[in-house]
């Protein structure tokens, strides 16, 4: 398991024609890590978003989602975004 805290984080979904806040859980990685976060949870966003393809952008990392009868699954590698 990686070393680091889990912290609560503030981001945006897009995909599905539509943009929405989310609250999600990462675990932040030591400040010399080439990524600063990993292990991703989306807890809260708009319910009514439709299933479907999802990007999520918070703190300047991108992962992708995907939502299936209302849960959230991340899908690859945290990546770095400018």
């Amino acid at each position: 398991m990686p070393a680091g805290s889990v912290v609560l984080l503030r981001g945006f979904v897009h995909g599905m024609e539509c943009e929405a806040e989310c609250e999600l859980l990462a675990r932040r990685l030591p400040s010399n890590a080439a990524v600063r976060y990993s292990q991703i949870s989306i807890l809260k966003t708009d319910p009514a978003l439709p299933d479907g393809n999802y990007g999520v952008v918070f703190d300047g990392h991108f992962v992708a989602a995907k939502k299936t009868r209302h849960l959230w699954v991340t899908d690859g590698e945290v990546t770095r975004v400018s």
